[in-house]
């Protein structure tokens, strides 16, 4: 239950995994067929040193869609090749005989370290069961197979959290369990305009720090502020919204809510949040009056809030309000006023979803 202790940085949302989840496809590809995905790196296993991931796809290749001119050859075939020499990530796309199309991304590889392992790749039969790629003789002295998978992306045992200062600024921390593919995904598929910093533990869990790019540099130093949460602490925060939950555009407006709070301006934000408060403790039944609380966090990037309902559903966390904030007309009230607020609920498993879901676990 890891949590940065940093002063200035609230602690905000909290998320566990148990592991054994399906997860999107990787860099935003999916595929109609399963993808076979290796990891390469240093014989010792770390992904502390330089590693790549390398998928073979049967289905739904990117390369025959793309205009591109190609000056790169990978043992007979053209390739495209994308390189930031600044972060040292790559990308090499080629097609091989039978048509499949081979993604090998790196990081902190050089470029021609990068190319020698593209060409030092050779294709699997495609109907074994495992139809990946073997190393030729010269690449496997330099990097050994350090995981492979054919089937969906799924995750492995981990837990992360976030602190957030006032301007926006965000460090997030991550305990990632030990699947090779699963901690080589999260690596790669992160911007690398973001800050990155990266320790093993005693067992042998990898600990990341992200931070938003303005705040890169600290990104190495924010590691010796990592701790363990309390478990208040913990509970406390998996109850927190994580921005990305809150998709408006799945979520119903509350058009009553707005309406009540709609003409209301006021001289600060939190004025707001006990405006909203009051208006839905209004509609609680008086027999769960006592039982019922409320509570309120700050938004995300945009000026807004979350209110968060208990509830007496065992299946549901809580119901959920994000109320989205605008500054209108100046006067002697304020100018502080709500523009929209969109409903959901939250189960027991942390998924959001509209408020008349009713397939919680």
């Amino acid at each position: 239950m890891p949590i940065i202790d940093m002063p200035g940085c609230t602690l905000t949302w909290a998320r566990e995994d148990p592991g054994g989840q399906e997860l999107p496809a990787p860099f935003a590809m999916p595929s109609s067929k399963l993808i076979a995905f290796q990891v390469f790196g240093d014989a010792g296993g770390s992904l502390l040193r330089p590693f790549a991931v390398v998928e073979r796809r049967f289905a739904d290749q990117r390369l025959p869609t793309m205009d591109y001119t190609s000056g790169v050859d990978i043992n007979g075939h053209p390739a495209l090749v994308t390189w930031n020499d600044a972060v040292g990530r790559g990308v090499v796309q080629w097609l091989t005989d039978d048509g499949s199309e081979a993604y090998l991304r790196s990081d902190s590889f050089t470029r021609e370290d990068l190319m020698e392992l593209a060409r030092g790749l050779i294709a699997r039969p495609a109907d074994g069961p495992m139809p990946g790629f073997d190393l030729a003789p010269a690449a496997a002295q330099q990097w050994s197979i350090l995981e492979e998978h054919h089937g969906p992306n799924t995750s492995a045992p981990s837990a992360s959290s976030q602190c957030r200062f006032d301007d926006g600024r965000w460090f997030t921390v991550s305990v990632l369990g030990q699947r090779q593919l699963f901690r080589a995904l999260a690596i790669l598929d992160r911007s690398s305009s973001l800050g990155l910093a990266m320790r093993e533990l005693a067992d042998r869990n990898l600990l990341m720090v992200s931070s938003r790019p303005d705040v890169a540099d600290l990104a190495g130093s924010t590691l010796a502020l990592v701790r363990n949460a309390t478990p208040d602490q913990w509970q406390a925060m998996t109850l927190y919204p994580r921005p990305e939950e809150m998709d408006v555009t799945k979520l119903p407006v509350d058009q009553q809510l707005v309406d009540a709070l709609t003409d209301r301006f006021v001289a600060d934000i939190d004025e707001i949040g006990s405006a909203v408060v009051r208006v839905l403790r209004d509609r609680v039944p008086a027999d769960q009056q006592a039982d019922t609380t409320f509570s309120v966090t700050g938004g995300f990037d945009l000026p807004s809030l979350v209110i968060s309902q208990s509830t007496q559903d065992d299946s549901v966390i809580a119901r959920r309000w994000l109320i989205w904030i605008d500054v209108g007309p100046q006067g002697t009230a304020g100018g502080f006023h709500v523009i929209a607020a969109y409903e959901a609920i939250v189960c027991r498993d942390t998924s959001v979803h509209p408020p008349d879901y009713r397939e919680c676990p």
